[in-house]
């Protein structure tokens, strides 16, 4: 089984390139998704953030995203602290389920991890592809889709690895700048280079 890793930087069209994986009938799975479920209500990771931070980042029986994120994104010894009782959860969540598919004879998975290199889940992929944009259209995204004020928007974009570093540790790019359409078609060449590289290895 072949897994293919998507990352980037933030609104840099992630999402939108896993779903062309998806429209192909290459089985995805999102690490985003996993992470919502674990500090959605009665989640496994709600006890130690609730000890890590306190109640008042508990809303409603669930993590209050809107309070962690204002906190996350302007104390990086905050959200480091999140990530140390996320990030092994959700790899060890990811790895069981790369498992059961190994175990259905699953040619190909796409996992979508945006913090794949900051959280060190490389070894979970065979390749990764990395989307990107310009600063600018990052910048716009972020404030149009998350109701930002510039500000905000940049302090999320950098607090992250760089785009450049990212982009360089990554076996495919993918350039979001260009619309749905053009992105489309950057994606399903990778993923027919891939096809191609599976089907040789079985000759």
């Amino acid at each position: 089984m072949v897994t293919v890793a998507i990352t980037g930087g933030i609104a840099c069209g992630k999402s939108f390139c896993a779903s062309v994986f998806e429209n192909n009938n290459i089985k995805t799975l999102d690490a985003d998704k996993i992470s919502h479920s674990l500090t959605s209500k009665e989640g496994p990771a709600l006890t130690a953030i609730e000890l890590a931070f306190g109640k008042e980042y508990i809303k409603n029986g669930s993590l209050d995203k809107q309070a962690m994120g204002k906190l996350v994104f302007s104390e990086s010894s905050a959200r480091q602290r999140l990530n140390d009782i996320l990030h092994p959860i959700i790899y060890k969540a990811i790895k069981d389920e790369l498992h059961n598919l190994e175990q259905q004879y699953c040619p190909m998975v796409a996992i979508e991890i945006p913090l794949l290199f900051e959280a060190n889940m490389e070894n979970l992929a065979n390749f990764v592809i990395c989307c990107h944009t310009t600063r600018q259209i990052q910048i716009e995204r972020l404030v149009k889709r998350n109701k930002l004020s510039k500000t905000e928007a940049i302090k999320r974009i950098d607090s992250q690895m760089s785009l450049q570093r990212k982009m360089e540790l990554s076996d495919f790019l993918v350039d979001t700048s260009y619309g749905f359409q053009n992105t489309q078609a950057q994606v399903e060449a990778i993923i027919n280079i891939v096809k191609e590289g599976i089907n040789g290895s079985k000759q």
